[in-house]
């Protein structure tokens, strides 16, 4: 058996994209009720808050409580009225206090204090692959520590920054039909969408379907297949890790009626190759328009926006058929024909794994690529060359600089 992995090393530390803050004046009250501090920064770790008051009779810096809604502090009059609360706007980074009747007032002249928090976070730390190459640190002396080599494999995520105001507008109408059910497929896609921390990218609902088995028409079951979002790029697509699927399913476990059997998976892919023969027309580029068109293809079978053939990314289990992808090559700008395209697929036993052409049922047929309901086409291998016909293996290239006239390193020329 074999056992993916996604890197393996030791001397490995978590970060986090958080810098801690205490002992620092946030003012001083005026006795009046309702009344608003800001905190040194905003997106703060409510966990991590703690907040001191100064008490008169030298009774010093005092903690306070935070609340989620000092109209709701206790049924006792008292109780409510002598608590010492607040409530925090986490991503505005502000404290507000009582007025006398729901919480204290701080009494006059006396400081408020920021005695610890972590702050920070949002999505510019989801960094990519070796962004770190150094890390800097200040030794508990205050002196400045010697700069520490680090060695970044794996990108960072789970940053996300605070909703604005359109976004949470343009939220609310699905909020409401949902309500914080997941009943109908649609509230299960919107509710993944809506996984915190998980930069959700695609989801897909199959109702019925129980993953393990790879059959359908099972009853009370659901299966969501999400994918993380990522940029168009080359190989290998993007695939959900255990902690990205395992943050989905808590998140929509919750959310399910009771006899729901709830499978979060992630995607099938096929191993795709392509190999695609064209003339060009006059007036442009070769080396330009070959890469085009690769990434033409590229973007087609593309699994997330604006992938597919509706910008969503490429469909569920749609086939992958030779005169789609003709159509789409011819679509470049500077193609003048297509003379030839090839689909291959992966064959052999495990680890030894080679292309094979796509056969064709009979001759002149166009190959196709048929796929199940759960898979989704990966594209491994692309090779375009110009010529009249597109090359029947991927490991027995024509190499493109053998030619009389070609010139395979830039030259200065003696004549212009």
């Amino acid at each position: 058996q074999r056992l993916p992995l996604t890197w393996l090393g030791i001397n490995a530390a978590e970060v986090d994209q958080r810098v801690t803050l205490q002992g620092q004046v946030l003012g001083t009250s005026t006795g009046a009720a309702d009344q608003t501090f800001a905190l040194p920064a905003g997106s703060v770790d409510g966990e991590t808050l703690v907040i001191e008051v100064e008490e008169p009779g030298g009774r010093g810096y005092q903690p306070w409580q935070r609340v989620d809604d000092l109209a709701a502090i206790s049924a006792d009059p008292f109780k409510a009225r002598e608590a010492g609360a607040f409530e925090l706007d986490a991503e505005a980074g502000t404290l507000r206090f009582g007025d006398g009747v729901r919480g204290r007032i701080p009494e006059r002249l006396m400081r408020v204090r920021l005695a610890r928090g972590r702050f920070g976070g949002g999505r510019a730390g989801n960094l990519a692959p070796g962004s770190l190459s150094e890390i800097s640190a200040t030794l508990i002396n205050s002196q400045r520590a010697p700069a520490m080599k680090v060695h970044q494999p794996l990108p960072m995520d789970g940053g996300e920054d605070a909703e604005t105001l359109p976004q949470a507008e343009r939220r609310i109408p699905a909020t409401l039909r949902h309500q914080q059910r997941a009943v109908t497929a649609d509230d299960f896609k919107r509710l993944a969408l809506e996984t915190p921390a998980a930069d959700v990218g695609r989801v897909e609902v199959m109702p019925r379907f129980k993953p393990r088995d790879r059959r359908f028409n099972v009853p009370g079951v659901v299966s969501v297949m999400v994918l993380p979002s990522a940029a168009l790029a080359p190989a290998p697509n993007p695939r959900p890790d255990r902690p990205f699927i395992e943050r989905v399913h808590a998140h929509l476990s919750a959310r399910v009626p009771l006899a729901t059997e709830l499978y979060v998976i992630g995607c099938e892919y096929v191993p795709l190759g392509l190999s695609v023969a064209l003339r060009l027309r006059e007036g442009f580029a070769r080396d330009k328009l070959l890469y085009e068109v690769r990434e033409a293809l590229r973007r087609l079978l593309w699994p997330l926006a604006p992938g597919g053939l509706d910008g969503e990314g490429w469909a569920l289990g749609r086939p992958v058929r030779e005169r789609e992808l003709e159509v789409e090559v011819s679509r470049v700008a500077g193609v003048a024909e297509v003379t030839g395209l090839q689909l291959f697929v992966r064959q052999g036993a495990a680890g030894q794994e080679d292309w094979a052409l796509l056969p064709r049922n009979q001759a002149g047929a166009q190959q196709t690529l048929n796929l199940q309901p759960w898979q989704l086409p990966e594209l491994l291998s692309i090779v375009v060359v110009e010529g009249a016909e597109a090359p029947t293996n991927l490991r027995a290239l024509p190499n493109p600089f053998a030619q009389a006239n070609a010139v395979a390193v830039p030259v200065v020329p003696e004549l212009c």
